[in-house]
């Protein structure tokens, strides 16, 4: 029996490529529009945006989908208030618009529209956010009217209380502030700015929910931990704003360290999660200090902000004039968040390892494992911001743990456990903020079948500050497994030889820079005096950094007889060891 075929078969490769061109061309002209566009579902949920809303909203488009749109339009800084989208979507559910005030001085203000489309299946909402600010002036915003203020939203607005924190929020802070500066003139004031570190990416990673939360938590601890007479609220984003009263000006300094400590001494644990997230709160603070009637609140302001722009890019004022800094920064924290998701996605983190030798010889004796990200590029990234940047996203468990096992992997491949090399691991201060990293560790060394007892693991002086007393409990576990410790970094500490005595290592590494110096008569000196400290205690030594043969020699002359550096051999992958073998170029 003989099929039936329409007339006209199914569509050509030429039509399907049509199609395609004409929706490229339909994203190209909806991207091109001015204003911001946003399409939801019928639960107000992002299905797609143009970049002008991207930007509006601070944020990519991929870490925008499926977001409320109530949630993020809530984020957009309207005067005073915080915009209660809901209960007006709820009330004008098939179309609507409102004018909102964005702020005074200068003028702005935004238009939001809304149509509900119900002939689509599954049905979808068009917003439409447009500039309205040349259409109106001041006086017409104030005596029309004409943003569409609810019930509850206007006791925000008189309360000028932050519905996340219970703070103020910046405008009534700064009138309160002004008023101050005003009637206590002479009398020395302080404004404090704290921004939270990271807290765009927290949000995009784990949710506004999360942000929220931690948005709050970090208000209770700054609440706690001021004077009394002193005020404290927020200023936007994740900004706090302190004002206090002073003594004399030395006194800003501790009473921005005590606000630092209160919000970062202890971890925070977020309820809106799936998986269990700890993170670590860090602040940026800056401050500018006054006696009242020399500035108004704004002034003061102005000072305090350019502080904390120093503290955040290390760089002079007229450079942070010219915003593609910040934009430069901000491009390299999401690379490196990006990079931190591919990992843990790939469960994979690239491993360098670079030789240890033993000086009079050359022999191999062992290599130190070194972590090398990358971009989705190919760019390096500096170790210590990818790691800082996991610990601010609440991820450095997760982080830590991958770099051991790929450590331990990479070893295992190269198979030089067989040839009786040993292997040296770095952990980070965080890994030793909570007991048990001993056991986790011996367990997936037992589950690579790494041999414990060519096993060191190198340690730096900040994780010792942490916490001493779990610090050697920690070391003497892993000790007793026959894996040696090494105080990594030795001499750029402020009590490294306290650290000797305190803390039950067995030995040293010695700092590049110490090496660097070592034709210093001086510093040579020092270098001679480890040495025979370090025999006389029966600790091992390792010196960082040789380059010359010079070098090498002159450590061999005051007794150190390992070391590691360019000198005997770069960081090499899985595959340049595998093509040249492990022995040191």
């Amino acid at each position: 029996m003989t099929a039936f075929r329409p007339e006209s078969g199914p569509p050509s490769a030429t039509l399907i490529q049509d199609l395609w061109s004409t929706l490229g061309r339909l994203e190209s002209a909806l991207a091109a529009i001015s204003d911001a566009l946003c399409i939801t579902n019928d639960e107000h949920l992002v299905l797609w945006c143009n970049q002008q809303f991207e930007e509006l909203v601070s944020a990519s488009r991929l870490t925008l989908l499926g977001k409320p749109i109530e949630d993020l339009i809530q984020r957009l800084p309207f005067e005073d208030r915080r915009i209660d989208l809901r209960a007006t979507l709820q009330k004008h559910a098939n179309a609507g618009s409102m004018d909102m005030l964005m702020s005074k001085e200068p003028i702005s203000a935004l238009r939001i529209e809304w149509s509900y489309v119900s002939g689509e299946k599954p049905p979808s909402t068009i917003f439409t956010f447009r500039d309205i600010s040349d259409q109106v002036t001041l006086e017409e915003l104030r005596t029309q009217q004409i943003e569409l203020i609810s019930d509850e939203t206007r006791f925000a607005m008189t309360s000028a209380l932050c519905p996340i924190t219970g703070m103020k929020m910046r405008p009534s802070l700064l009138r309160d502030i002004e008023t101050t500066l005003t009637e206590e003139a002479g009398r020395l004031r302080a404004l404090l700015l704290f921004n939270i570190r990271a807290f765009r990416l927290i949000n995009d990673r784990h949710g506004y929910a999360t942000g929220d939360e931690l948005l709050a938590e970090v208000a209770r601890r700054l609440k706690q931990a001021i004077r009394s007479g002193d005020q404290v609220g927020r200023m936007g984003g994740g900004q706090f704003a302190v004002f206090a009263k002073l003594s004399d000006i030395e006194e800003l300094s501790a009473i921005t360290h005590r606000m630092k400590v209160a919000v970062e001494s202890t971890p925070f644990l977020p309820t809106n999660t799936q998986a269990v997230v700890e993170l670590n709160p860090r602040l940026d603070a800056g401050s500018a200090a006054i006696r009242g009637g020399q500035s108004s609140a704004q002034g003061l302001l102005r000072a305090a902000e350019m502080a904390l722009d120093r503290i955040q890019h290390g760089a002079p004022i007229s450079q942070l004039a010219d915003s593609e800094s910040g934009r430069d920064e901000l491009r390299d924290e999401l690379a490196i968040s990006c990079a931190v998701d591919h990992c843990l996605q790939h469960n994979l983190i690239p491993i360098a390892l670079q030789p240890m030798v033993i000086l009079e010889t050359g022999q191999l004796y062992g290599f130190e494992a070194l972590a090398r990200p990358v971009t989705s590029e190919g760019a390096p990234i500096p170790v210590h911001r990818f790691l800082a940047l996991s610990e601010r996203l609440g991820l450095m468990d997760q982080v830590g743990e991958l770099l051991i096992r790929s450590t331990f992997d990479v070893f295992r491949q190269a198979q030089l456990a067989h040839e009786g090399m040993r292997l040296s691991l770095n952990l980070s201060p965080s890994q030793f903020a909570h007991s048990g990293i001993a056991d986790r560790l011996v367990t997936i060394a037992q589950q690579f079948k790494m041999p414990l007892d060519l096993l060191t693991v190198e340690i730096t002086e900040t994780a010792l500050v942490a916490d001493e007393s779990l610090l050697s409990d920690e070391i003497t576990q892993l000790r007793e497994h026959g894996v040696s410790v090494l105080l990594d970094d030795f001499g750029t500490g402020f009590s490294s030889l306290n650290w000797i005595f305190n803390v039950p290592t067995d030995g040293i590494k010695i700092d590049r820079s110490y090496t660097a110096a070592v034709a210093d008569p001086r510093r040579r000196l020092i270098m001679a005096s480890l040495a025979t400290l370090c025999r006389d205690l029966g600790l091992d030594a390792v010196v960082e950094g040789i380059e010359t043969e010079e070098q090498r020699a002159l450590l061999q002359e005051l007794g150190f007889r390992k070391g590691q550096g360019y000198l005997f051999g770069k960081p090499m992958s899985l595959e340049e060891i595998s093509t040249s073998g492990s022995q040191p170029r």
